[in-house]
């Protein structure tokens, strides 16, 4: 166990000191109109930014620039942010902070806008901030608008929409052969707007540029790892009623074996994943209290089901977090105390574990530790608490 608590800090150390994104090629515009190339450090944004950090090199250091001094950054062919004064409604969307009218609260601001859509007939442009989504369009040179969605509680106490975009978009972005019953049901998200920004892009014969992450297909968004570990365990014994007879159980290094099933989810630049690891794990051990000898027997397959978060240093390289809860169903196991006919069999139980990791290619070592299992959770007077702390190897084979 203190070889795996070592473990744990020594990755949480280098976590601490490595945690850094990978930069990636890119450029940013100065107020001079200079273009200057970089490498921008990609930091998985939620929010559109007020700055960025740079180097000027990949061994230099590095730097940072702001939306006051900077027109434009970007990296050529995923993402670009320019710099525009626009009007902005900024009502809050969620319910215990909803506005009492329909009217808009329009207030001039220079913001860092995300372009999705750049083309010649017509540009999409988007704002994230605290995970409130607001999309603004440009029509040829004309100034770049918000389209409006607001909810807003009646005198009723009901929630109603001011949903003035299906308007705008008629009105700036129609093309001939739509009538008004397909905006009726345009929904405000970005997929929304993509499409029909493209489409009056292609209907006006106008070139149009979609910046976007590549997708990753199907069979990338998974990773099937093979991963056997070791479990450094014990094993205490409680008897409320006759406490005469609490055991501890000895420490037991023994092996598991495991095969992880991940789905890499596709956001925050593919840094988030959920997981299932099914796994068996066995531990014996034999210990005596004041009164007899004690036998403990105990197998099982656990399934973890985990988040993990990763820290990319490089193409090859990252340190990984995860949590999860895991869900243990135990098979024949028990405790033979000496010289009694019965014995009292483990049941089905949860606990929650912790685990950070070094991942190099397809090869992978994980530290995990795990909060107290009881392997007696319908019992009121008697438990078994099992502790464990597992160093995990990994080789991922898809």
């Amino acid at each position: 166990m203190k070889l795996g608590l070592f473990i744990l800090f020594l990755l949480s150390f280098s976590l601490t000191g490595y945690s850094q994104a990978i930069y990636e090629k890119g450029y940013f515009i100065n107020n001079q109109q200079e273009k200057i190339d970089c490498f921008i450090k990609n930091e998985g944004r939620l929010n559109n930014p007020t700055t960025f950090e740079y180097k000027l090199q990949e061994d230099s250091n590095s730097r940072r620039n702001s939306i006051d001094s900077v027109v434009e950054f970007g990296n050529f062919t995923t993402y670009k942010f320019i710099r525009k004064t626009v009007n902005i409604d900024r009502s809050a969307g969620s319910f215990g902070k909803l506005s009492n009218t329909k009217k808009t609260n329009l207030v001039e601001e220079t913001l860092f806008l995300k372009v999705i859509v750049e083309g010649g007939g017509a540009s999409l442009y988007e704002y994230v901030d605290n995970g409130g989504f607001r999309a603004f369009i440009q029509v040829g040179n004309q100034a770049i608008t918000q389209l409006i969605y607001k909810k807003y509680k009646t005198k009723e106490g009901l929630i109603a929409a001011n949903s003035t975009f299906r308007q705008q978009v008629w009105n700036n972005l129609r093309c001939r052969d739509q009538d008004i019953a397909f905006f009726d049901k345009m929904k405000y998200s970005r997929s929304s707007f993509i499409k029909q920004v493209i489409r009056y892009n292609t209907c006006k014969d106008d070139e149009y540029t979609i910046y976007k992450a590549p997708e990753k297909k199907l069979n990338e968004l998974f990773n099937i790892t093979l991963r056997p570990g070791i479990n450094t365990s014990s094993l205490e014994y409680r008897d409320a009623i006759e406490p005469i007879r609490n055991a501890d159980f000895s420490v037991e290094t023994t092996i598991r074996i495991g095969l992880e099933v991940e789905l890499v989810l596709p956001f925050l630049r593919n840094r988030l994943s959920i997981f299932a690891e099914p796994t068996y794990q066995s531990y014996q051990s034999e210990t005596t209290n004041t009164l007899q000898s004690l036998n403990s027997t105990y197998r099982s397959i656990e399934i973890p089901l985990g988040m993990r978060y990763n820290f990319f240093l490089n193409e090859n390289n990252r340190i990984f977090i995860n949590t999860g809860i895991l869900v243990d169903f135990n098979i024949n196991s028990f405790i033979e105390f000496e010289g009694e006919m019965t014995t009292q069999e483990f049941e089905p139980s949860l606990n929650l574990f912790f685990g950070v990791g070094y991942s190099y290619k397809r090869f992978s070592i994980e530290t995990r530790v795990g909060t107290n299992r009881d392997l007696l959770p319908t019992f009121l007077n008697f438990g078994a608490d099992f502790r464990s702390t597992t160093l995990i190897l990994g080789y991922r084979l898809f």
